[in-house]
């Protein structure tokens, strides 16, 4: 009897061999990325436990134990979630900053709705503050000069609930949350350029000045022109340490963009032209360049000078390379006072206008402005 003969097709074997290849390729392929999720949430809890080792003090108002940063409730709620709040995105992903406020529930809800309201009040306060003289001549005439009338009410707790602020060693300010504006952009856009939601301890301020302080302001990233009509945020920020009694001796403005020097300065408010320095030229990284404002502070001022610094040249990588420089260089960290940066990061609510110079996630960038603030340094996000 014939032995029975099995036909084998070569192409059919080639196939079943190339399907198979894919197969085990696929379920390695899920297993890489599946891995390296756990690696990256795994280095975002460490880098979030780091800095909160370096995190002191009770969680009482007492900023006098604060020895690093306390962060306030919501901003330590939103550390220890930075995962599950959907912020450690990867290259192509974006986070939904306004969901924390939109669809939060219960207690957090409620706390989220008293802080909106607090920041309200306390914003109110800022607009009805009568302006005061310049605290270094107030100082000349009067040495027993007064700083507490800088502060809303007999203290904090007459604005915000307990732990609602975050605090560093210089003062309160307001804590470090999504969507990096103010919260009520995300119910009406009308918000977007508003800076009400910062949080000034103007009190603080005027007690670190002293008679021969000082007060120099560094806009990295001087467009005046770029937000349209009415007042910039930078000069109304400018404005409002003038309000406050910190009235800057030098305003050095970077702008990259060439610009027509002689307009610029007709648009100025007419207070600020004897301090106001057009430099229109980009900031550089190299530490020896005379164009990196960062080599101007550390050759020209002191503890005791006022330096306020704000960072927005729409250029990450010039970006990151100066606050990388700031925070690995204690002399800087103890001479810059206040640091604005808006941080371009992909965030769903703002990819749009902050366009190709996107790099890293809302994580990154919650962790970068924490380590900032622990280095003494009152960080917020700018506008």
């Amino acid at each position: 009897m014939p032995r029975s003969t099995v036909s084998v097709d070569p192409a059919g074997g080639v196939v079943f061999l190339f399907l198979f290849v894919l197969l085990v390729h696929a379920v390695s392929t899920r297993e890489h990325y599946a891995r390296s999720s756990r690696l990256a949430e795994s280095r975002l809890q460490k880098s979030a436990n780091n800095i909160r080792s370096h995190i002191t003090g009770d969680r009482e108002w007492d900023n006098n134990n604060v020895s690093s940063y306390r962060p306030s409730d919501l901003e330590d709620y939103v550390f220890r979630n930075l995962v599950s709040l959907g912020y450690n995105t990867t290259e192509g992903e974006y986070a939904k900053g306004c969901e924390f406020w939109k669809k939060s529930r219960g207690k957090l809800s409620r706390k989220l709705k008293t802080f909106l309201k607090e920041l309200d009040a306390y914003s109110a306060w800022v607009d009805q503050f009568d302006q005061v003289s310049d605290t270094r001549s107030v100082m000349r005439n009067d040495s027993l000069h007064d700083c507490e009338n800088m502060q809303p009410g007999k203290d904090w707790r007459d604005f915000f609930s307990n732990n609602s602020l975050s605090f560093t060693s210089s003062g309160a300010l307001e804590p470090l949350l999504p969507p990096m504006r103010h919260p009520g952009f995300c119910f009406d856009g009308k918000h977007l350029m508003s800076t009400t939601y910062l949080v000034h301890d103007f009190q603080s301020i005027c007690t670190g000045i002293r008679e021969n302080s000082r007060t120099v302001f560094f806009d990295l990233g001087a467009s005046l022109g770029f937000h349209g009509d009415g007042e910039q945020p930078a000069v109304s920020l400018i404005n409002l340490y003038q309000k406050f009694g910190i009235t800057f001796d030098h305003i050095y403005a970077y702008e990259l963009t060439p610009g027509n020097a002689g307009e610029l300065y007709k648009s100025l408010p007419a207070e600020l032209l004897m301090a106001y320095h057009w430099i229109n030229a980009g900031v550089e990284v190299d530490p020896a360049s005379a164009l990196n404002p960062l080599k101007m502070i550390i050759e020209n001022f002191s503890h005791e000078d006022f330096v306020v610094l704000k960072l927005d040249v729409d250029n990450p990588e010039v970006e990151l390379s100066l606050v990388e420089q700031i925070i690995e260089n204690d002399a800087l960290t103890s001479l810059i006072d206040q640091f604005y940066f808006e941080h371009h990061v992909h965030l769903e609510e703002l990819h749009g206008a902050w366009g190709a110079s996107i790099r890293g996630s809302v994580s990154d960038s919650l962790l970068l402005f924490q380590k900032l603030r622990t280095k003494g340094i009152q960080a917020h996000f700018w506008v």
